[in-house]
């Protein structure tokens, strides 16, 4: 299950387009060289993968491989700008609770549950839900659920 998951790198699909590019052409990269072009350093490479991967374009981000639908998308739609393209990844990155869980939380589970809702409402459901991971990490008022909330709204 992976919910350790940086909630300062957003959902841009040209720059995940421009790192699968990348790893499509050179598999071998290390995250430096495959964030150079970006003007960024590794991290930005690194939670880019970790984007492709939890949309269910990458089978892995230690390795440039496509899933079978990320074989689809790549031969239709390598920029990711289809609207196909974006309800396919929006559909992973909701619907796939073990590589998403916040993100599956979220429209699954609040979302249904709450119409309206403040910030704080939603970091707090957020925290109670991760905090089993690590309550380190998620106990209310935690950096980690807040920059998740960030993402969130």
């Amino acid at each position: 299950m992976s919910v350790y998951f940086h909630g300062s790198f957003g959902l841009n699909r040209i720059y995940m387009s421009g790192i699968l590019t990348a790893l499509l052409k050179s598999p071998n990269a290390s995250p430096e060289q495959l964030a150079v072009p970006f003007g960024y350093q590794a991290p930005f490479a690194q939670k880019y993968r970790t984007w492709l991967v939890k949309t269910g374009i990458l089978k892995s981000s230690r390795h440039a491989e496509l899933t079978t639908f990320g074989e689809v998308i790549w031969s239709n739609d390598p920029k990711l700008q289809n609207t196909v393209t974006k309800w396919f990844m929006h559909h992973k990155l909701t619907f796939d609770q073990e590589n998403a869980e916040a993100w599956h939380f979220f429209v699954q589970s609040f979302l249904q549950k709450n119409r309206t809702f403040t910030k704080e409402d939603l970091q707090n459901q957020l925290a109670m839900k991760m905090m089993p991971h690590s309550d380190k990490h998620f106990r209310k008022g935690s950096p980690m659920v807040s920059l998740r909330c960030w993402a969130c709204i």
